[in-house]
């Protein structure tokens, strides 16, 4: 229930960089640089220097602005790739781009095959939404290590409510910092936590210095259980299968978002799981209630999630606040652009989608 962000392809491997094939790919990898994330964290001097056999500085570069809009929402290789060639080189002269703006330069690309097709008007106001949001704030750029000097994978990294993951060579990057907090809390996939206060924050990509974050015994943390109704960040799940916990009905929580499972045939009962996991022991926990359908008070559908709250189910609609997060997942209407729509009137059209998708 927490938002996550690692935002667009920063975990993709380096060939979705237009540009860079299998050989100067390898090239990267033998020095570590595996992910779109790797060739961010550095000067652009580290990498041009790795292949300068194979490469010019000025192509580097213009690799790593692509990396830099890899980093967008809805932005592949290829969209990257066309904005760089248009002289877009960073978040901030996209985000003083306008959506018509934007329109032209990929009708551009697609009529040069460098594109398939033309993002769509939704597609175009969350790039300008991400750019300007990422040119206007923050980050946290750092690396996870042992004690023993090895990048530490797959590990949970959270600021406030906002989460993502490190990646093979123990690189993480949060996004779209507006306070001055600088803690975070690292969960390992065993259930360790850790919990750091970083060097500082990042005006990325114009800073590159990024923090190596070496996790001791001073900063572990271990409660025995870890639940997100409770607010807590779990471990990253590996594969690890869920064991169903079946309580009673009276041990049923107040604020519990609660998903109908199914319908007893053999008894007038329904089936209810927590949408919330727990984790303790190392084991990941369901919690699943058989409850009567006399007290429920109101139809229940299967699949349907609903608020437990003074002993009254409510039905849970398309947004949904809860004490730990916030789910938003909106339908937007479908936006029709009529032909004869050019000029002043679209722009005013796009700009008003673009207000609703920043709600």
């Amino acid at each position: 229930m927490v938002k996550k962000k690692m935002t667009g392809n920063t975990g993709a491997r380096l060939q979705e960089i237009q540009g860079i094939g299998p050989k100067i790919s390898a090239e990267f990898e033998a020095q570590g640089v595996r992910t779109v994330l790797d060739f961010l964290v550095k000067p652009l001097d580290f990498y041009a220097r790795i292949v300068d056999h194979l490469a010019s500085r000025d192509q580097v570069q213009s690799w790593q602005r692509m990396a830099r809009f890899l980093q967008l929402t809805g932005v592949d290789g290829q969209i990257a790739e066309a904005l760089v060639k248009a002289r877009i080189h960073t978040m901030e002269q996209l985000g003083n781009k306008s959506a018509t703006d934007l329109r032209k330069i990929f009708r551009v690309a697609k009529k040069s095959g460098m594109i398939p097709q033309v993002p769509d008007v939704d597609g175009l106001a969350i790039i300008l939404r991400d750019a300007n949001r990422m040119a206007y704030s923050r980050s946290i750029l750092g690396r996870l290590m042992t004690d023993e000097n090895r990048p530490v994978e797959g590990c949970a990294v959270r600021h406030g409510r906002t989460k993502t993951i490190t990646n093979s060579s123990g690189f993480f990057k949060i996004d779209f910092i507006r306070d001055d907090s600088r803690a975070l809390t690292i969960v390992l996939p065993d259930g360790q936590i850790h919990r750091i206060e970083t060097a500082g924050l990042l005006s990325f990509p114009e800073d590159t210095e990024f923090e190596t974050i070496h996790l001791t015994a001073s900063t572990k943390h271990n409660p025995p259980n870890l639940d997100e109704f409770n607010g807590d960040q779990l471990p990253i799940r590996q594969n690890q299968e869920f064991v169903i916990r079946h309580e009673s009905v009276s041990e049923l929580r107040e604020n519990d978002i609660l998903m109908v499972r199914s319908f007893y045939k053999s008894s007038p009962h329904v089936k209810l799981q927590s949408v919330f996991t727990a984790f303790e022991n190392g084991v990941f926990i369901a919690r699943t209630y058989k409850f009567p359908l006399s007290k429920t008070h109101e139809p229940l559908q299967t699949r349907a999630r609903y608020r437990y709250l003074n002993g009254r189910f409510t039905a849970v609609g398309s947004s949904l606040q809860t004490k730990i997060g916030q789910i938003r997942v909106r339908q937007l209407r479908p936006l029709k652009i009529p032909k004869k729509v050019t000029g002043k009137a679209l722009e005013r059209l796009l700009r008003q989608r673009i207000k609703e998708v920043l709600k």
